[in-house]
């Protein structure tokens, strides 16, 4: 627009020169002319301004970290003729990070809607809110403008997941399933006999007990009963959701990537997590139960310095035989309050490289395990869930 009006401004004192060195009638109207002009225009643009709407619309309501996000911004205006020049601002913010990025894009309006098909990808996980957070319509001519409002609820959110990469860690014996558990695997069977996990043809060697004759007379065949495998949560991860986009992203891939191992596996673990809301946190067993734990995790936001990450007498699960503590920074506060509700187990820190370490981590017993953001998998390498 400042162009616009320069070139306005210039023309505008050429044809007030045209009118002081040459008196008349072909001057004066000349210089009258481009005196109105910009007024002219304005009042034959302002139905076609007013009535310019702009929406924003997208296939999905997630992505992985660095895909893209295919948007569509839509824009029209409600009157007959087409409008001027529309300028949009397109704002993105990632709740968990604080970050926010934008980008512009300049266009006309017509009676029939323009569509613009756009691709934005985040580097960072969390939620992600997208909305046009300015709408600047000008006139003709570009000499005026104004700004149009958004109605509050024009925005779109998206999660923004974590990279899920290919490790494989050892389990030692404490990791996998006992028969002290509530709950019974879908996928392994067991020696507990108060359920039936399934049933089976007979095989040589299969306890007669173990046969269902009432199946198998209905059925023809001998059917014989697989009893369920109870199994117990011993594993639990506590995630401390503070520190920089590099270091909270670094944290989520390694607990998305020990978690779907586990899951695949259907190895029962906790996740618990700290965020700017409070404690939060869900039981894993299969790969089903990850999609809403980790919907509720990017949209818990950061946790608050002021905010302790374990207070004193914090609830935490019982039976854990290793606890996996994943931060940017060491906090003996938290560690003991671990130790002292889990005195027998193993304690592991999981830290991004730059953390610096506490004296008082031998103290604890902890173990501290070093990440390299760039090389995860060979940062896990030889680690023992």
């Amino acid at each position: 627009m400042a162009k616009n009006r320069l070139e306005y401004a210039l023309i505008l004192l050429c044809t007030a020169l045209f009118y002081i060195c040459f008196v008349g009638y072909l001057s004066f109207y000349v210089f009258m002319l481009t005196l109105i002009l910009p007024l002219f225009s304005l009042l034959c643009s302002l139905p076609a301004m007013l009535g310019v709407r702009a929406e924003l619309h997208a296939a999905v309501d997630s992505t992985h970290k660095g895909e893209s996000l295919p948007l569509r911004l839509q824009i029209r205006t409600s009157f007959f003729l087409p409008g001027g020049r529309v300028k949009l601002q397109l704002q993105l913010r990632n709740t968990l990070t604080g970050e926010e990025t934008g980008e512009s894009f300049s266009l006309t309006a017509g009676h029939a809607p323009v569509r613009i098909e756009h691709r934005l990808a985040s580097e960072h996980c969390g939620r992600l809110i997208f909305r046009i957070s300015e709408l600047r319509v000008y006139d003709y001519l570009g000499l005026f403008s104004f700004r149009k409002r958004q109605k509050r609820g024009d925005s779109f959110t998206a999660l923004c997941y974590p990279k899920v990469h290919p490790i494989f860690p050892g389990l030692l014996p404490s990791t996998l399933p006992d028969l002290d558990g509530d709950r019974y695997s879908t996928v392994r069977s067991g020696d507990d006999p108060s359920e039936i996990f399934g049933l089976r043809d007979y095989r040589e060697g299969d306890r007669l007990s173990r046969i269902h004759w009432k199946l198998s007379e209905k059925s023809g065949k001998t059917l014989v009963k697989e009893l369920s495998l109870p199994i117990s949560t011993r594993l639990l991860f506590l995630l401390d959701l503070n520190g920089d986009s590099g270091e909270l992203d670094c944290l989520l891939d390694v607990l998305a990537s020990l978690s779907a191992f586990l899951a695949a596996q259907e190895l029962p673990h906790r996740i618990q997590y700290r965020g700017s809301g409070g404690m939060g946190g869900a039981d894993i067993l299969r790969e089903d139960d990850l999609p809403l734990l980790w919907k509720e995790l990017l949209c818990a936001g950061r946790r608050k310095p002021s905010q302790p990450l374990l207070e004193p007498g914090q609830a935490l699960p019982s039976g854990i035989t290793h606890a996996v503590l994943l931060c940017s920074q060491l906090q003996p506060e938290a560690l003991s309050v671990l130790r002292d509700a889990m005195p027998s187990a193993r304690l592991t820190v999981l830290a991004p490289q730059g953390c610096l370490p506490i004296p008082e981590l031998n103290v604890f017993g902890a173990e501290l395990l070093r990440l390299d953001p760039e090389k995860l998998p060979e940062s896990l390498s030889g680690f023992m869930l």
